[in-house]
């Protein structure tokens, strides 16, 4: 994946965090500046909480797709991979093949981080617990 498609993959999450958070009474009752520092200070905790869901070993390429679709797009997802869904023959995508912005000299880190982001997926045993978890993680 291209630095420039990564970048917009990450800013495309920042978005859906604003508009999510945005949908929720308690974040838009609180003051402007409250709003813009949860946000600012949350927002990459929550691009990661969300990486760890995507790229969560158990799951299948088709599972990780799917998973990280919008509910306005479920019924375009489901009629472009139609056949990869129905017969589940998509690879397991990679946490490395996206990581396409860090420098490959820090591979420790790197290694470090996938070690974490394995940890926190395996943690999450359903969508309640991923839900509790983004309120804790965004409100904290």
């Amino acid at each position: 994946m291209s630095t420039s498609a990564a970048i917009q993959g990450y800013r495309l999450q920042v978005e859906r965090i604003t508009r999510a958070a945005n949908s929720l009474k308690c974040f838009t009752n609180l003051q402007k500046v409250d709003q813009v520092t949860l946000l600012k200070e949350n927002a990459d905790l929550l691009v990661s909480l969300r990486g760890s869901i995507f790229f969560d070993k158990k799951k299948e390429g088709v599972d990780q797709i799917m998973s990280s679709m919008g509910k306005e797009d479920m019924e375009t997802i489901k009629k472009l991979f139609k056949p990869l869904i129905q017969t589940h023959t998509m690879n397991h995508i990679d946490y490395k093949v996206f990581n396409s912005i860090q420098d490959p000299a820090a591979k420790k880190t790197e290694e470090w981080y996938s070690f974490l982001q394995a940890k926190v997926a395996d943690a999450i045993l359903d969508n309640t617990t991923a839900i509790l978890m983004t309120y804790i993680i965004f409100f904290l």
